[in-house]
């Protein structure tokens, strides 16, 4: 999988590029943290939404594993201050090793990229580094791969099953057209926290 992102970098940073965070992430902006929180971007990409998280206030990690979408990035945006870590789920040792927690962590079309059998860790590892009152967002995207990349299917009931495994509620569920008009592609957003916060499930 890195090693098809790795040889497009300039085609993926586009496209993610041409998608406004405010815009992609309206479901769960309420969910953003304070100015000075902690937060990760697991599989960062071409650092769009790190930097917006850093522009926001807020101490940014980003998380990607190809070393041309890491220099991209920092191309995109040579003055951001946003820490870059070479990792990867399921286990996420590099980031565990900062002994940090995070109050938002965000997997934004990641998690297909995540095998099945894979799955049960990699939620353990992102469970293991969100704050006590922190939120976990994840958006799953459905819909054929557009190129070589593997995309394996996930659901959203077996999304909140594995989070539940690891102590996770859900807080929030919206399922949303494509914004690129793609009638083949849809999504999912889910939020999760383990703190037993005042917010209510909710369902978009």
């Amino acid at each position: 999988m890195e090693k098809g992102y790795s040889q497009n970098a300039g085609l993926y940073a586009s496209f993610y590029e041409g998608v406004s965070p405010e815009q992609a992430y309206a479901p769960w902006l309420h969910l953003l943290p304070k100015p000075g929180a902690k937060v990760l971007d697991v599989g960062a990409g071409s650092g769009r939404d790190a930097s917006w998280l850093e522009k926001r206030g807020c101490q940014a990690t980003a998380v990607e594993p190809s070393a041309a979408m890491r220099e991209r990035a920092r191309e995109l945006r040579p003055q951001s201050s946003v820490r870059w870590i070479d990792d990867s789920l399921p286990l996420l040792n590099a980031v565990l090793s900062l002994n940090e927690k995070f109050v938002l962590i965000l997997l934004n079309a990641v998690w297909i990229h995540v095998s099945p059998d894979q799955r049960p860790a990699a939620m353990e590892s992102l469970a293991a580094l969100l704050d006590l009152n922190g939120v976990l967002v994840i958006t799953l995207r459905h819909g054929p791969s557009p190129d070589e990349r593997v995309m394996h299917p996930c659901s959203a009931q077996s999304l909140e099953r594995l989070a539940a495994e690891q102590g996770l509620k859900i807080i929030l569920h919206a399922d949303l057209p494509d914004l690129l008009g793609r009638d083949e592609v849809s999504w999912t957003h889910m939020a999760f926290t383990q703190a037993a916060g005042e917010t209510d499930e909710k369902s978009l």
